[in-house]
């Protein structure tokens, strides 16, 4: 008797705790099951955790079809290493021509001016805010040079007076080497006080300027086509591997999934081809530059001069990369969403 005592009041205390467990709140339906909604912190971590599979889940795929990827990202590397070696070839040439700032005017004084006159000239020039660098060549210097680079000493030991003017040599400050501004100054100086000729040709600067702006538009033109090329070979790669899951896609369809997780995979397929494609544009860049760069420093040492030619920088390496992974993105894109339309109105 006591036993079952014991068990019908521990029977009661279960069924008491099991009541006060599952309560619920006034007015809810006894039915009805209630769901905590997911926090922010939660829902990005999942976000996050499903964006790295797709990443690391489109890198396996082309891990498994090394070929069409190989052949893809090369086809990408040799097309953008055009315009970026060009890209190059204009920076060497503006670093070669020093970007206009070793353009020079030089100004030939009057015969007869005194050196105060000089000194006076000189401090009115260096005080011009167009002007950077004002350097006097005085006539004993500019007759030791000419004996120097001509090698008729004797001759011009001869003569009885010095028949050198001084020379003020000018170099235009960095806002005023454009040609047009530079016609100007040199108006500007030729009217100065004893003054007799001011020098400086025009012609060489304004046609290497002009053969510089068409190379740069040819730049973009070239890049301009080049891009699409991209395009097309990403686009044709994804359609492909669109073609290859095309039942899959399609199950996938039928059981509720949003076009956005269907893309995402292929989106960063494009990614890793444009990522893999600029860091082949930037060897194949780098290969040519090694290659041309003892002939050039040879070149320029027949010319007295140590020039040698420079490699585009990391902010230009980051640019060209940059620039395949977007167009890599963008091809894979546009070709996903015509090809899922398809497959909807199918």
């Amino acid at each position: 008797m006591a036993d079952e005592t014991s068990a019908t009041r521990g029977s009661e205390l279960s069924t008491a705790r099991f009541f006060e467990l599952n309560k619920r709140p006034a007015g809810e339906e006894s039915g009805a099951v209630r769901f905590r909604p997911a926090g922010l912190r939660l829902r990005i971590r999942i976000y996050v955790r499903r964006h790295f599979q797709a990443l690391f889940l489109s890198l396996g795929q082309l891990w498994r079809s090394p070929l069409a990827a190989f052949m893809a990202m090369t086809a990408i590397g040799i097309t953008l290493c055009l315009p970026a070696g060009v890209v190059v070839f204009l920076f060497n040439v503006e670093q070669l021509t020093g970007g206009w700032r070793n353009a020079s005017i030089s100004l030939f004084l009057e015969q007869g001016v005194t050196k105060t006159q000089v000194a006076q000239l000189h401090d009115q020039l260096a005080r011009m805010p167009e002007i950077r660098h004002v350097a006097t060549i005085t006539p004993d210097d500019a007759l030791a040079e000419v004996q120097q680079l001509t090698g008729f000493d004797d001759v011009l030991s001869a003569l009885d007076k010095n028949p050198l003017p001084y020379v003020l040599v000018v170099d235009p400050a960095d806002g005023s080497v454009q040609p047009g501004v530079l016609r100007d100054l040199v108006e500007r100086l030729k009217a100065l006080q004893n003054v007799d000729l001011a020098q400086f040709d025009m012609q060489w600067l304004e046609r290497l300027q002009a053969m510089i702006d068409i190379a740069r538009r040819a730049l973009f033109i070239l890049a301009g086509l080049l891009g699409v090329a991209v395009l097309v070979t990403v686009g044709n790669t994804t359609r492909l591997a669109i073609e290859h899951r095309r039942d899959e896609i399609e199950i996938t369809k039928l059981i509720g999934a949003k076009s956005a997780f269907i893309r995402r995979p292929f989106l960063y397929s494009g990614f890793w081809l444009g990522l893999m494609g600029g860091a082949v544009a930037w060897l194949l860049t780098y290969v040519g530059y090694a290659a041309l760069s003892d002939p050039v420093l040879r070149l320029a040492a027949l010319y007295k001069s140590d020039y040698g030619l420079q490699f585009m920088d990391w902010r230009a390496s980051t640019l060209l990369i940059g620039v395949s992974v977007l167009l890599g993105l963008v091809g894979a894109w546009l070709a996903v969403g015509k090809h899922l339309r398809d497959i909807e109105r199918a």
